[in-house]
């Protein structure tokens, strides 16, 4: 993933193969010095987001964020067979749910 920018919305994704309705919404409030694998998110200001610079950030794995929030996060896919029980064939994608 590029550089995140200080402001930048973000989704998190709490585990791998969550779908986009899982995600948790934030913006990039500041990097760490001591890394550069993770990054420092707003999550929760009571919707008060103009003002995210004054709420507690969460240290978070780049590596788990998406760019953009929930809503705006397109899906890349990474389709896997599905189980025994579905038509022969068929395909989820991992992150997003969808079927093929």
């Amino acid at each position: 993933m590029e550089k995140l920018v200080i402001g930048e919305k973000v989704s998190y994704m709490p585990y791998k193969g969550c779908s986009p309705s899982e995600y948790q919404n934030g913006i990039v409030k500041s990097h760490p010095e001591h890394t550069t694998e993770s990054i420092f998110v707003v999550y929760n200001c009571g919707g008060d987001w103009k003002n995210y610079k004054d709420y507690t950030a969460a240290l978070t794995p780049i590596s788990s964020l998406k760019k953009g929030w929930a809503e705006e996060v397109k899906c890349d896919h990474y389709f896997l067979p599905t189980g025994k029980w579905t038509p022969e064939g068929s395909m989820i994608c991992q992150d997003c749910g969808e079927m093929r």
